[in-house]
């Protein structure tokens, strides 16, 4: 198997498996075949979502712009500033919940009884924007593990309706890694496909983000939770998160970190100071690749992959 210099797979093997193929690839610079239910749409309606859509946009441009001054100042941190548990002296030193996240920028996701695999719903919206339903499910359930495996829309607004169902097969598959469902090279095909999406796609790099920090919050099993941080540290070394969300990206690794401490003080295993060497070896390299601003051009290869499965600082060779 041939590797590229900069140690990544040459191939496209990483291409999301879920990924319908057309036995073309994409001209460069496009984001993959677009959903054809659009094109059955009236052209007054498809112009109407496109308004909406570019409402939103600029809505959340305008609010990066206004958060980018005061976080040059808290997110700027040297390499001898960060102390003991990653931090930065002058630093984010702030706790921000991912909830208040959630609250501006989540989708609703309506929680449904009726018998059947889908247990959760994309909210449809009426006309004037309101909610249709009643029972919305409540948006820390949105930032807590979850069992299930399927999410019928992103939890992040997402422009792109490619983009809201590529989120959707990330999660589905995702999760059948974390639970140990799927043979060591399609675990391998999925950890490259979620990163490779990451650095493809600007646009879902936070639904990645979230949906790591979903499932890695209140997770009860200690497998499932290290298969996650595993391509939690690939996906801190591969791209950053949005300027919006890497304070609460920040304010998690904390307090994950510091929880884990605590326990491993009263009890101590070797799943437990795997867990915290992971998570201060991701707040450490969320620093500085939000500071480098840069991303790789391609995703972890095989042999990066095989050998982090053993040596989570694999990856960092190859940066």
């Amino acid at each position: 198997m041939l590797f590229s210099p900069q140690g990544a797979q040459s191939t496209h093997s990483w291409k999301f498996m879920g990924k319908i193929s057309s036995g073309k690839e994409p001209p460069p610079g496009s984001n993959g075949p677009r959903s054809t239910a659009n094109q059955a749409v009236p052209t007054t309606i498809q112009e109407d979502e496109k308004v909406e859509r570019r409402r939103i946009r600029v809505e959340r441009k305008l609010q990066e712009l206004e958060e980018e001054e005061p976080s040059k100042t808290n997110v700027q941190v040297e390499n001898g500033n960060l102390n003991g548990t990653g931090i930065g002296e002058s630093g984010e030193n702030g706790f921000h919940d991912l909830i208040e996240f959630a609250e501006q920028y989540f989708n609703n996701f309506e929680r449904t009884t009726d018998s059947g695999n889908v247990i959760i719903q994309t909210l449809t919206r009426s006309k004037k924007g309101k909610p249709v339903g009643e029972n919305i499910l409540p948006k820390y359930e949105m930032v807590t593990y979850t069992s299930k495996s399927t999410i019928m829309n992103s939890h992040v607004h997402l422009y792109d309706p490619d983009n809201v169902h590529v989120s959707c097969l990330i999660f589905r598959d995702m999760n059948k890694y974390m639970k140990g469902e799927l043979k060591l090279e399609q675990e391998i095909q999925v950890i490259q496909a979620v990163v490779g999406y990451g650095i493809e796609r600007e646009e879902l790099r936070d639904e990645i983000y979230v949906q790591l920090m979903r499932q890695c919050t209140n997770n009860p099993n200690v497998e499932y939770l290290e298969r996650l941080w595993l391509i939690f540290c690939l996906c801190v070394v591969s791209f950053p998160p949005g300027k919006l969300l890497h304070k609460y990206v920040i304010s998690f690794l904390r307090k994950n970190l510091e929880t884990t401490r605590i326990n491993n003080e009263n009890v101590t295993s070797v799943s437990s100071e795997k867990l915290q060497q992971q998570m201060q070896w991701c707040l450490e390299n969320c620093y500085r690749t939000q500071k480098a601003s840069s991303c790789r051009r391609l995703p972890a290869s095989c042999v990066e992959i095989s050998v982090s499965f053993w040596n989570k600082f694999a990856c960092e060779i190859f940066i």
